[in-house]
């Protein structure tokens, strides 16, 4: 799909708090001259699983449902694939939580406004960080 294309499909309200919307205003040509000023150490091509296959420590990764910014299937996607390669991660998922785990309500136009934080958030942390990894239900 070409770039101009994509901006288009794009509502810039789902993309608050991400770094994609400084870069919508641009052409392709523009982002293609302006690319290597972009430099901010770690490269968008950035393929994180050879460091997280290697890893041995315990990890746990909570995941919303509704977050725009780390979608849920393809990180659920990526960390089960490396808990049935026996490394010692958790991956809990909360529905309808966001980014900051977060509940939220949609306001008139559009944007989210958060409201608290999703139940049992706070107790899974503690629970992980007390004893390497959660006992039953949460929420």
């Amino acid at each position: 799909m070409p770039f101009a294309r994509i901006q288009k499909c794009i509502l810039v309200q789902d993309l608050h708090g991400n770094y994609t919307y400084m870069l919508l205003p641009y052409t392709e040509t523009q982002l293609r001259e302006m690319g290597p000023s972009f430099n901010w150490g770690t490269p968008f091509y950035y393929d994180p699983m050879p460091a997280l296959r290697a890893s041995t420590v315990p990890q746990l990764w909570i995941s919303g449902g509704e977050d725009y910014e780390a979608p849920s299937a393809e990180t659920g996607r990526r960390i089960k694939s490396l808990i049935e390669a026996g490394r010692p991660f958790t991956w809990p998922f909360i529905r309808h939580a966001e980014t900051a785990m977060t509940r939220f309500e949609t306001t008139a136009d559009g944007t989210r406004l958060s409201t608290r934080y999703a139940p049992g958030y706070f107790a899974m942390i503690r629970d992980f960080a007390r004893d390497g990894r959660l006992r039953g239900a949460y929420g």
